[in-house]
């Protein structure tokens, strides 16, 4: 048995104490990871190859403050799609380079429109234009189709 002074025990159990609140908080971060996200409601603002911006809205008031950058869903991302299309400038075009074929989104995107987002644990591996991941991901339907 190791005996103690009570200045070294009372030390020793103020450091039990730190690493069982750490531990707490940890266990608490990792369980708020495995909940799945509700989806987050936004406004559409522009588009980019793999990105969109949009402005938080809750239905009635959109914040008017700063925007921002939700990954569009992976099949419709530029990146790592480039085979075969040449994309547009505005993010939401592209035409398949043998066939002339021109394909937009479907539904379109449309400024102001409500489209919905959740938060993608580990990230959407796409960045912002700064270069800072993205963690939200746009869950709004939408797919590549023929331009009419």
């Amino acid at each position: 048995m190791i005996i103690l002074g009570t200045a070294k025990y009372r030390a020793l159990q103020d450091s039990i104490a730190q690493m069982e609140s750490l531990v707490h908080q940890v266990r608490a971060e990792l369980a708020s990871y495995r909940s799945p996200s509700k989806p987050i409601r936004m406004r559409f603002v522009a588009a980019g190859d793999d990105w969109i911006i949009c402005r938080y809205w809750d239905g009635t008031a959109e914040n008017l403050g700063d925007t921002v950058y939700v990954a569009k869903p992976f099949d419709n991302r530029k990146a790592g799609h480039t085979t075969g299309y040449t994309y547009a400038a505005d993010g939401i075009t592209r035409t398949h380079t043998s066939s002339s074929e021109e394909q937009t989104y479907f539904p379109p995107y449309v400024v102001d429109e409500e489209l919905h987002a959740q938060l993608v644990i580990g990230g959407t591996g796409v960045l912002d234009p700064d270069e800072n991941p993205i963690t939200l991901e746009e869950v709004t339907p939408r797919h590549w189709s023929y331009a009419c």
